[in-house]
């Protein structure tokens, strides 16, 4: 699965040549350009343009693609530059609130933020946690300086320079939000309601500003993750009933809880106890799907609340969270549940089955591919592959649970993987001695065979792996058959070539003898049979004696149908028996 994730971000510029102010961010690259043209035709502003931003988690390295502008966009003539201009990932306080800022700032600092049980969108418009911040040491420093280095690799910028401007920034965006503070810009929810804010906040510039900063007061009571999504549950009941500020209010507490939803101690809290990851992972898709039983008491309040909502299409922002989680536990190489491989593989189908129900504008297929594909390996690793065949009994049942393990997972080399312990146990001495031991019946034995060989058939390994694996089953049918002398023992009783071949028929239609060199010579032999002269008169007195079931069970018409099913063809038969 690709670890790019990709948005639309809005900038406008309000003077000739002025700085670009981020105004939102979309998903859907056509929405992104409506809004921006919305906002160049009614809202002040003389340019606009839409950035494509890809981020790659793997690198941490940003891309930025220009979509969209009109109006006066162009940029200002380029001075000559000094040798090493720093070009920073951020360049003024109000980008530390980005997407990809707030995810960065979430993977340097996810240690505090979850000690103290704060998103960053909190951490950026609380003044009591940004001092916690500043109190904690060198964590601030360190944060800072991981940037520093991951840009000047990327960039051939000089590290100690890049630090001294994002210190500044960063700086910069703490003084804002003290003063902010001070002066009292964050409503308190508490008092003045949340739907009065949000209308007192129509046609302002900074909206998403003051509204986080309002909303970060009003959950810092919460005392646990389950708490801080009750209270910003109950902000979605409180939001203007319509217009584009109850657009901006539904999309900042979505914002907030889509952060919350990302973090490992949010959703461990949020979940409660879990016997293992793999059933946290089942009610996690189940919230994804917006299909968590709301009768569940089990389950918080919140969880199944934002079910509900999910399975009204709100919060798109928090469902692409949670699915982006999912899709990361099933690509990691953490254990779905630790104590059973067998339990482990029925949670990956069972999520593999709840996944595609949601695939669409939200994951694709590929997506939910690469993620099992990527588990997958694990699943085909030797050590594993030894677990997984620990309890079986016998070469029958460790054949058969490899051939379970091969329906349940996915990918050419995992199943060429598979293929490879499939062929190496099948051809061992172990697996040969045991089907070639006299201890069961050789109907038995053979029964089992036929069975490997059909669900072989079935499978989706490569065809030269099937190929050897039906040959490997077709030497061992034969080796057991010349020991056993199974046909010879037909031939010499002392029965008509009618019974006989009724005995045969019946061997090759009831999934005793597998297909290949065996059942061909039983098929030789019926062909042998029925031109014995002695075959119709024996067919007829079969067909005369006995029990009515018995003639019915031997009759001419019976033996058509047995021909039929056997392969031989019917018309040819009789002709050869004239």
């Amino acid at each position: 699965m690709s670890s790019k994730q990709t948005h639309f971000e809005v900038f406008l510029r309000k003077e000739k040549f002025g700085a670009w102010t981020l105004l939102g961010a979309h998903y859907n690259r056509t929405a992104a350009i409506n809004e921006a043209k919305e906002i160049l035709k009614h809202h002040g502003a003389i340019g606009v343009r839409v950035l494509k931003e890809t981020f790659d988690e793997k690198t941490g390295d940003f891309r930025s693609i220009r979509v969209f502008q009109d109006g006066q966009a162009e940029d200002p003539p380029a001075k000559n530059a000094t040798k090493h201009k720093i070009q920073l990932p951020c360049f003024k306080p109000e980008d530390l609130y980005s997407m990809h800022a707030r995810r960065t700032i979430a993977r340097l600092l996810r240690q505090p933020l979850s000690r103290w049980r704060i998103t960053p969108t909190e951490l950026l418009h609380h003044p009591g946690h940004i001092n916690r911040l500043e109190q904690a040491g060198t964590e601030l420093q360190h944060a800072v300086q991981k940037m520093a280095i991951k840009h000047a690799g990327a960039t051939g910028q000089p590290v100690q320079q890049t630090m001294l401007k994002l210190n500044d920034l960063v700086d910069k965006a703490i003084s804002r939000v003290l003063r902010d503070s001070q002066a009292k810009m964050f409503p308190d929810i508490r008092k003045a309601g949340f739907k009065e804010i949000c209308s007192a906040l129509r046609g302002k510039s900074n909206v998403s500003y003051i509204m986080n900063g309002a909303i970060a007061n009003h959950i810092e009571s919460a005392n646990s993750w389950r708490e801080k999504l009750a209270l910003l549950l109950e902000l979605i009941g409180d939001v203007p009933t319509e217009g584009k500020i109850r657009d901006k209010a539904l999309a900042t507490i979505d914002s907030l809880i889509a952060e919350m939803l990302s973090g490992n101690a949010a959703l461990g809290d949020l979940l409660g106890d879990q016997k293992d990851l793999g059933n946290a992972l089942l009610v996690i898709t189940d919230l994804f799907l917006g299909k968590v039983d709301v009768s569940d008491k089990s389950i918080a309040q919140g969880v199944r609340t934002l079910s509900q909502l999910f399975a009204e299409g709100h919060l798109l922002e928090s469902r692409i969270a949670i699915v982006k989680r999912i899709l990361k536990e099933i690509s990691s190489a953490r254990r779905l549940c630790p104590t059973s491989i067998e339990d482990e593989i029925k949670i990956c189908r069972l999520l593999a089955n709840r996944l595609v129900l949601g695939q669409g504008s939200l994951i694709s297929a590929d997506e939910i591919l690469d993620a099992f594909t990527t588990r997958s390996k694990q699943f085909v690793m030797a050590d594993t592959v030894d677990a997984y065949l620990a309890s079986s009994e016998d070469a029958f049942e460790r054949l058969n649970k490899l051939l379970d393990l091969e329906e349940n997972i996915v990918g050419t080399a995992n199943k060429r993987a598979v293929g490879k312990f499939f062929l190496g146990l099948l051809t061992s001495p172990r697996t040969e001695q045991y089907f070639l031991s006299t201890e069961e019946a050789i109907f038995g034995r053979l029964a089992k065979l036929a069975s490997l060989q059909k669900r072989i058939a079935k499978s989706n390994f490569q065809d030269n792996n099937k190929e050897s694996m039906l040959d490997g089953i077709d030497r061992i049918t034969i080796e057991m058959e010349d020991r056993a002398a199974m046909f010879k023992s037909i031939q010499f009783r002392k029965v008509g070539p009618a019974e006989k071949a009724f005995i045969l028929l019946r061997l090759l239609t009831s999934a005793v003898l597998p297909e290949g060199q065996l059942a061909e010579r039983a098929r030789m032999m019926v062909r042998q049979l029925i031109r014995d002269a002695e075959f119709m008169p024996s067919l007829h007195e079969l067909s005369r004696t006995g029990s009515e079931e018995d003639r019915q069970k031997n009759s001419p018409q019976e033996m058509g149908n047995l021909l039929t099913q056997a392969g031989i063809n019917q018309s040819q038969a009789k002709s050869e028996s004239a």
